[in-house]
């Protein structure tokens, strides 16, 4: 249920449209990173605690997969996420699969939510520079609510912007259900160290209501 600090593999491949592309050798990438708090879809998860993550990934033909490890959810504690998916490019169109579940292992209540209880499914479909995601929740615990998330972003050179709507059946996120949009905008230093200013669009009960100032930093590791 939460927005990643990853980039999906993406790769030409052969489609039935009769593009043949040669087969690649699996590639294996690791990563380590740390942000001031948990940005979620326009949230802060941690109330203001720190966030560490680490990622590891193997890819092959645009095929995809890998466990997300992160630390900083005030509510559900430490969390990892196991995902798998498949990404390509044509005629200058990108699009991207994939299935992504969610546990948290030490629960403050002490009901362990395992990898089955809560999934995603995230499709997304770029053209140039823009792109639109949808997350769509698939397994029966994936909330009180809906949890439906959309995003429409763009980015040029070192800018970002990203519009995020949150569907209106929020369950205990929002106690009023009214629908949630936010604001990201973004700026890349490089490809180690980013800032995003979240700007909610509309006041929710539970939602943040001033702007929110992320800093992250993100170190690949090498084999």
């Amino acid at each position: 249920m939460k927005t990643k600090f990853i980039v999906s593999a993406v790769a030409a491949v052969a489609l039935s449209c009769g593009v043949s592309v040669s087969s690649q050798a699996a590639e294996v990438s690791a990563a380590v990173g740390a942000s001031n708090f948990y940005l979620w879809r326009g949230f802060d998860l941690g109330q203001g605690s720190a966030q560490v993550w680490g990622d590891l990934n193997v890819s092959q033909d645009g095929f995809y997969g890998g466990v997300w490890a992160s630390s900083g959810d005030d509510t559900f504690g430490n969390e990892y996420d196991l995902y798998a998916g498949y990404g390509a490019e044509y005629a200058g169109f990108t699009y991207d699969l994939s299935y992504w579940t969610y546990a948290y292992p030490s629960v403050p209540s002490g009901d362990d939510i395992k990898p089955t209880d809560i999934a995603d499914v995230i499709g997304a479909i770029g053209y140039g520079p823009v792109t639109f995601t949808a997350y769509l929740p698939v397994a029966a615990g994936s909330g009180d609510g809906d949890f439906s998330y959309f995003t429409l972003g763009g980015a040029y050179e070192q800018y970002s912007a990203l519009l995020g709507y949150h569907t209106d059946d929020m369950g205990a996120l929002t106690a009023d259900g009214d629908d949630y949009f936010h604001v990201n905008l973004g700026y890349a230093y490089n490809d180690n160290l980013a800032f995003t200013v979240v700007i909610p669009v509309n006041d929710t009960d539970n939602g943040p209501q001033d702007p929110l100032f992320n800093v992250a930093v993100s170190l690949p590791l090498e084999f």
